[in-house]
């Protein structure tokens, strides 16, 4: 039963949460919970992300799951920030922390493109060649 006075139902909120923290099995209850809830939140902003852009699909022309007609899976996608100055996060971490709202505007000012792995790796750090050619000619 909620008491009248808010301070003393603070303070009994307080101590229930130290009970309930003091609870080996509550603690791992709710870990749990978080975990499934972040887990969903992902899933969820990272689907509205790839409808948002295009469908599920890499948008590199030379990749090579588009040439020979491949589907993707939703964890075979990653977000490329094509203007990397107005990069305000890690598109990993802001789909299992922020709102719908966050991930658009990061997409929009960034513009942002769904590629598959393959091709984000090599448009993140190049090619072999690209990267270590000084030590290969050597």
């Amino acid at each position: 039963m909620p008491f009248k006075d808010p301070k003393k139902q603070k303070a009994y909120d307080r101590e229930r949460q130290k009970r309930l923290r003091a609870d080996p099995e509550y603690v791992k209850l709710e870990r749990e919970r978080t975990k499934l809830c972040t887990e969903k939140r992902t899933i969820k902003n990272k689907s509205k992300a790839i409808e948002y852009t295009g469908g599920l699909q890499c948008h590199n022309p030379n990749c090579v799951y588009i040439k020979h007609g491949e589907t993707l899976e939703l964890c075979q996608i990653d977000f490329h920030h094509v203007i990397e100055q107005n990069k305000t996060g890690n598109f990993g971490t802001m789909f299992a922390s922020n709102k719908w709202e966050t991930v658009k505007l990061e997409i929009d000012n960034c513009k942002a493109m769904p590629l598959c792995r393959n091709c984000h790796s090599l448009e993140t750090w190049g090619t072999d060649e690209e990267r270590f050619g000084h030590i290969l000619d050597a």
